[in-house]
């Protein structure tokens, strides 16, 4: 909100922008069975998108940081990430990613990596 209030949007960028946030959900509930075993987390990433408009009043004028303001980004938030954990595709899209952090987390060594994402959910 504080980026909004600083770089004025015009009624292009209104429509079209959004703040993007990572969020990351445990999907351990999705685990084949011989994996599910394991402890620990079985993460998904994505991207949450608030667009710039939630935070604008209809004459692009940035609104007041307040409760109200907040809630409404919130509100559009939450349904996303309620839309991000109902989505057979949570536990799949981040393969890569996956693959990523599993190998940094390995080459740390303060963590052991049993398997990466691609083979191991339903």
């Amino acid at each position: 909100m504080v980026v909004i209030a600083n770089n004025p949007a015009n009624s292009e960028s209104s429509s079209s922008h959004h703040l993007n946030n990572l969020v990351v959900a445990n999907c351990r509930d999705r685990l084949i069975p011989s994996w599910a075993l394991y402890p620990g987390y079985a993460l998904s990433f994505a991207s949450v998108k608030v667009p710039i408009s939630a935070f604008l009043s209809p004459g692009l004028s940035a609104l007041p940081l307040d409760r109200d303001v907040l809630l409404k980004a919130a509100e559009i938030a939450k349904s996303q990430y309620r839309a991000l954990l109902s989505s057979p595709s949570c536990s799949s899209r981040d393969a890569q990613f996956g693959e990523i952090c599993a190998s940094l987390m390995a080459q740390s060594g303060n963590v052991y990596v049993i398997s990466t994402a691609a083979d191991i959910f339903a």
